[in-house]
């Protein structure tokens, strides 16, 4: 699993966005109380809440202190960004999003006309493939800087920089003043046999680095963070001497020299108003970075901003409701204390802050629960209720004192209404020592699982937000580390089969692929399990879900993952019988599934023939990612830089587009 608890809690942060998501996050602004073993939530008001600042002076003042405090830490944290769900009636499939109507930016994109994907081998460079009967590379699209995420709608290509991911979140070290996000839009309606027609409309530089980004429509949410840069500034004092240059730095910079700018079409400004910021209240030290949300409309350029005095790790966004969260933890030198208090140790917390989607992105609550969001991709750990109601799903402790709690947070003020396990409903969530692998949030319904020698799936009732229920279990050799709903009554998973040692050690093996019935919630039940491969074999879905596609067509659900398959040769001796053993790579490819859902009728599952990538197998053919469209019959496969397409029906033949 990635990304743990090392991170640390800085100053609050602000998102708003359109989408999912979120890891952990490092913030300040925290309250409350959270995880639980009681049956009555403890009421504990926030130990900190977020303010605005209420001059440029406080801001100034609060910077300044934070900017000379953090000089001397040494923190580490992490960011997990991404998402899945996928509109029904569409004729194509799209990007595996976590929550529907709100996208998430990827470096494939199928916009219904043509593909548009960055190209492994010309830096900013978008290549664009037109699909049909004789589909072709038509050409390329120079944005003219690193490209990491695109959007695609059927008139606008959005091409924005690569998120940063900085050893040290809160220290000024390694900022140069030239840290910058920046994206470009293009109009694309008239790209038909070539990208001559291809227009550059819209040219952004945020100062700061790219965090996160979603899009709702024309609107494109962004969050970026900026620490200052001083000039000559020395950021390992070893002296008085060097400290006291330090302060005369700090004496003589101007609130204009830690604000960030933002520049539309060559035009220059300041991102944010002078007072424009929320700060952590009742907390002195204050913080150097600033996080900025900033709404952009692709077709005008016209800018909205909030600021938080802090960084950000992670963030899960609904429709309505944009959620930053952070993870800290006791090697932090900020920890609620009322969380201490009810949990005692270990003290690994979650920080929450939920802002509004609305004109001016509202600050709305916050809160702190226990334990830390340790899903692959640990927006997965987060979901809106029906009711807007949040569910967090957090673990803490450490080896066999492992443990995991669901809490169900207020829609208003983030007040913790329920929690499980409590004392009318003890039952904890997983065995002893076992860690959640995956999480599932969805309507009023939680799905996890847990893992150390035997996967038990659970599902939850939350219906009731007052007292949620765990209302059945499975368990099943193996397990799932991505949950993905196909309606109300199944669910995939897709995971890893296990073998057992003759120590009782659990060790992984080949690809696998369940179908679950969740129609009655106390009797989950595993209908058709598949196997891909031996002991070395993987999936990408297993770390990035972006890597999943699915398409109905008709009452048949398709979907399609990578897979990187190890399997038995002839070779082999007898040592591979031993569950230890790694069997040698057989292919890189994809597998493509089918489950057939008519009314009246019992879910059937069938795996196709894999479509094989031809070339020889390399161990990083995955640092771009691998992805896949399905276009009616036709299937477009994306994978070491080179597209291929095949059809369902013969799925195992693949063309090669050039």
């Amino acid at each position: 699993m990635s990304l743990f608890p090392n991170a640390h809690c800085n100053r609050s942060v602000t998102v708003k966005a359109t989408a999912v998501i979120g890891v952990m996050v490092l913030m300040t602004a925290c309250g409350g109380s959270g995880g639980g073993k009681s049956a009555e939530p403890v009421e504990k008001s926030p130990k900190v809440n977020l303010k605005p600042s209420a001059s440029g002076q406080e801001l100034e003042s609060y910077l300044k202190t934070g900017f000379a405090s953090l000089n001397q830490l040494n923190l580490v944290s992490y960011i997990d960004d991404a998402v899945a769900a996928e509109d029904a009636g569409a004729d194509a499939s799209s990007t595996n999003t976590q929550v529907a109507g709100v996208d998430e930016g990827d470096f494939w994109q199928y916009n219904g006309h043509h593909f548009y994907y960055r190209n492994p081998t010309q830096t900013g460079v978008v290549s664009v493939v037109k699909p049909g009967d004789d589909p072709a590379v038509i050409g390329a699209i120079d944005m003219g800087f690193n490209i990491n995420e695109l959007y695609a709608s059927a008139t606008h290509l959005v091409a924005l920089s690569p998120v940063s991911y900085p050893s040290y979140w809160g220290m000024p070290t390694g900022y140069d003043g030239s840290n910058q996000g920046e994206l470009a839009v293009w109009d694309i309606s008239q790209v038909n046999a070539s990208t001559d027609s291809a227009e550059a409309v819209l040219s952004v530089q945020l100062q700061g680095d790219m965090v996160s980004s979603r899009k709702v429509g024309d609107e494109l949410y962004l969050v970026t963070r900026h620490t200052a840069y001083l000039k000559d500034w020395i950021d390992y004092p070893q002296s008085n001497a060097d400290i006291a240059a330090n302060q005369r730095l700090l004496d003589a910079a101007s609130l204009d020299d830690f604000l960030p700018t933002i520049t539309v079409n060559g035009q220059g400004q300041s991102l944010l108003q002078e007072a424009g910021c929320y700060l952590v209240q009742d907390e002195a030290n204050g913080y150097p970075t600033l996080t900025s949300l900033t709404r952009i409309n692709t077709l005008t350029g016209e800018f909205t901003n909030n600021c938080v005095a802090g960084p950000v790790d992670g963030l899960y966004m609904s429709q309505n409701s944009a959620y930053l969260f952070s993870s800290a933890t006791d090697f932090s030198d900020f920890i609620d204390s009322s969380v201490v208090d009810e949990f005692g140790e270990p003290t690994e917390q979650t920080h929450i802050h939920k802002f509004a989607l609305n004109a001016d992105l509202d600050y709305l609550a916050s809160n702190v629960v226990a334990g830390y969001a340790s899903c692959n991709e640990a927006r997965y750990c987060f979901g809106e209720l029906d009711d807007g109601s949040l569910a967090v799903v957090t673990t803490y402790g450490w080896w066999q004192d492992i443990e995991h709690h669901l809490a169900i947070l207020n829609p208003g003020d983030l007040a913790v209404q329920a929690r499980l396990p409590n004392e009318s409903a003890p039952v904890a969530i997983g065995k002893p020592g076992e860690s959640l692998y995956a999480a599932r949030i969805l309507g009023n319904r939680a799905y996890l699982v847990t893992f150390k020698t035997i996967d038990p799936l659970y599902v939850l009732d939350l219906s009731n937000i007052a007292s949620p229920v765990m209302m059945g279990e499975l368990e099943i050799p193996g397990f799932s580390d991505y949950l993905h709903p196909i309606n109300d009554s199944l669910l995939l998973g897709i995971g890893k089969d296990v073998a057992t040692d003759e120590f009782g050690n659990a060790l992984e093996q080949g690809v696998k692929v369940d179908l679950f019935d969740v129609s009655n919630m106390s009797q989950p039940a595993q209908l058709a399990s598949f196997s891909l491969g031996k002991r070395g074999s993987s999936t990408e879905v297993s770390w990035d879900s972006h890597a999943f596609t699915s398409h109905w067509q008709g009452n048949q659900f398709r979907f399609v993952i990578p897979v990187d398959i190890s399997e038995v040769s002839i070779n082999d001796s007898d040592q591979s019988q031993d569950p230890s053993y790694h069997h040698p790579h057989s292919y890189t490819g994809f597998q493509a599934f089918e489950v057939d859902i008519a009314p009246g009728t019992n879910a059937n599952i069938y795996a196709l023939p894999a479509s094989k990538i031809p070339g020889d197998y390399s161990s990083n053919q995955w640092v771009m990612g691998s992805r896949a469209t399905i276009i009616g019959d036709d299937v477009y496969l994306f994978q070491r830089g080179r597209v291929f397409v095949t059809h369902w029906e013969n799925i195992e033949s693949l063309q090669t587009v050039d």
